[in-house]
């Protein structure tokens, strides 16, 4: 039992790098995306042309002035408190915005995950039961197909 214990206790300390690399890597993919946030906020009329001076203004308001070090750093500590900032496109909290679209998520999630196991226990027992058939053969090769091919070109046929 002692061993279970200490198991799960080395676990649990792994998750703690193992969620700050992931948080660092989420947060790398959004500064190092192109573009930029500051003239995407000024420009989303599609009339005006920013100045220099404005951008730079709220470049310094959004604190994209500062070092990426710094800039995790603060947005680390900011989500650690329950705060994940503001859309940059819909001038609301983030944290807002996901509560407002997690039902629908979940919903989708639940449906999704009990049809998967519905169909895929079926056919499972099925395709055992029918080992090295005709259908059998059809079936592995179309499982081999779908996973095989990207999800977002098979949307596309789809």
């Amino acid at each position: 039992m002692k061993e279970l214990i200490l198991y799960a206790l080395r676990r649990f300390c792994m998750l703690i790098p193992f969620l700050i690399g992931l948080t660092l890597v989420a947060f790398l993919l959004g500064v190092l995306s192109p573009g930029d946030p500051a003239l995407a906020l000024l420009t989303m009329d599609g009339t005006s042309e920013p100045t220099a001076e404005e951008l730079d203004a709220l470049r310094h308001a959004m604190g994209l002035d500062q070092p990426v070090w710094i800039q995790y750093g603060r947005w680390l500590m900011n989500a650690l408190h329950g705060d994940l900032g503001v859309s940059y496109l819909t001038q609301k909290p983030v944290l807002d915005e996901i509560l407002r679209r997690f039902p629908i998520t979940f919903h989708l999630a639940v449906w999704a995950i009990g049809w998967v196991l519905v169909t895929g226990i079926s056919t499972g027992i099925w395709a055992a039961e029918k080992k090295d058939t005709a259908g059998e053969i059809v079936l592995r090769a179309g499982a081999l197909f779908f996973i095989s091919v990207p999800s977002f070109f098979l949307a596309i046929l789809c």
